[in-house]
């Protein structure tokens, strides 16, 4: 009996780092929630989620679309434009340019737009588009033993970013207007400027289907039911850490618009800690609190090269080191346990911050770091959640006692943040406990 379970238990070992790889916050889709699945309730006892070599298989997908966003100061705005109208004035600043690329660096400089003499919204556009994800997870959580585990998590996403466009801000008539003749010639090459620094057209719709950052982690929980306190009947205390591995996709350089499916390539160091209070059998409070450490990436970047210059769209690339902001979050849920036979129910609140990037470029000569690290899309995002799941375990109704499957749906609602899409995601997820030990 010791040999079978040994050997079922490397076999999880072998392939886990292969198919099973926590998802995490980002800004462009509501989290799921942090705390730990529902476990199934064999003999309608909780302590099986820390027995040795217990199983929990789940998988989830979750469908969310926008097409607005919080800007920089938590007003709702066009997807497109968290940091502001794009002064389109100064997109060509500094930036190196071919001999055929002069004439249009003409039309914006002061020679023919004296910057002094335009009011306060002359040249900037206002970018909108819509945003669609398809978000698939996989976890694995694998007991061992002494209340240590291992944990997996492996998400699979499709992004996509379409029907772009922009709406020109300028005054609609005056000297400095939408009708001046050098800005509209301008506007009409808009895409030629772009094509001339490798960058597709404003307006390509982009997408992409990849994995996210997967990650490894090794836990350690207790549970103890048999406390002398009338008033609380289960306390539950766990710890982990592990392993982000950056195998989501970048953004794209050739694109003004791009999104990547995890987080730039950054290796990173996850911590999270839960606790558990429950008054009653069927009602249990949680805290969850987690952050995930990153290491620095040097990496290709458009970068920008004027302080006033504002939005996504850069025309100059170079190579940077990127130390990327710790991304955090505090969760807390009330949870309606088993309260109907296997029917469960959960709301919670969840606060989701990523802080601030900051580069160091490579060629000091074309980049100054004060300008790059002055780009506010380079600043924090942060995220308020309501979350709402009911799910059901099916291990009081079946007769076999060693594995139970288990179902849910989920909502998580964003109803405040900065700097992040306002993405509502619903979904569902299916999953299964085993039990090698009865």
């Amino acid at each position: 009996m010791c040999l079978k379970k040994y050997l079922m238990f490397s076999i999880l070992l072998i392939y886990t780092p292969k198919i099973v790889f926590t998802d995490n916050a980002h800004f462009y889709k509501a989290p799921q929630l942090h705390r730990s699945s529902t476990t199934c309730w064999f003999d309608r006892k909780k302590s099986y989620e820390v027995s040795d070599w217990y199983t929990k298989i789940d998988a989830s997908y979750a469908y969310g679309s926008t097409s607005k966003c919080w800007d920089k100061n938590g007003h709702t705005a066009p997807l497109l434009n968290p940091t502001g109208n794009y002064n389109m004035l100064y997109l060509m600043e500094n930036v190196a340019l071919e001999p055929s690329q002069q004439n249009f660096a003409e039309f914006l400089g002061d020679a023919i737009i004296n910057h002094s003499k335009t009011n306060d919204t002359f040249g900037q556009l206002e970018f909108d588009g819509k945003f669609r994800i398809n978000n698939f997870n996989i976890d694995l959580r694998q007991n061992l033993v002494s209340n240590f585990y291992l944990e997996a998590h492996l998400p699979i996403r499709n992004l996509k970013l379409y029907n772009i466009s922009y709406t020109d801000k300028s005054p609609a008539t005056g000297i400095f207007s939408q009708q001046y003749w050098a800005w509209k010639i301008f506007k009409n090459n808009l895409n030629t400027i772009l094509s001339n620094h490798n960058l597709k057209e404003y307006n390509t719709s982009y997408s992409e289907t990849g994995l996210g950052d997967a990650s490894i982690l090794l836990g350690w929980q207790d549970i103890e039911t048999n406390i002398d306190n009338e008033h609380i009947k289960l306390i539950s205390f766990g710890l982990k850490s592990g392993i982000l591995f950056p195998t989501g996709k970048a953004e794209k350089t050739d694109q003004v618009f791009s999104i990547p499916t995890g987080y730039k390539k950054h290796w990173g160091i996850p911590l999270e800690c839960q606790l558990d209070i429950g008054p009653y059998d069927w009602l249990t409070l949680t805290l969850n609190g987690g952050a995930i450490i990153f290491f620095d990436k040097t990496l290709t970047k458009r970068m920008q090269t004027h302080s006033k210059q504002q939005g996504l769209m850069k025309l100059a690339i170079g190579e940077t080191k990127e130390r990327k902001g710790s991304l955090w979050h505090l969760e807390f849920d009330i949870k309606f346990d088993h309260f109907a036979s296997g029917l469960s129910a959960l709301v919670g609140y969840s606060y989701n911050r990523k802080d601030k990037d900051h580069l160091t470029p490579s060629d000091n000569s074309l980049f100054d770091m004060a300008t790059v690290n002055y780009d506010l899309s380079l600043k924090a995002w942060d995220m308020n959640v309501l979350h709402f799941m009911i799910d059901y375990d099916f291990s009081l109704q079946l007769k076999n006692k060693k594995l139970a499957p288990k179902i849910n749906v989920f909502y998580n609602y964003p109803f405040n943040g900065k700097n992040a899409f306002k993405t509502s995601m619903l979904g569902a997820g299916l999953g299964i406990d085993i039990r090698w030990k009865i």
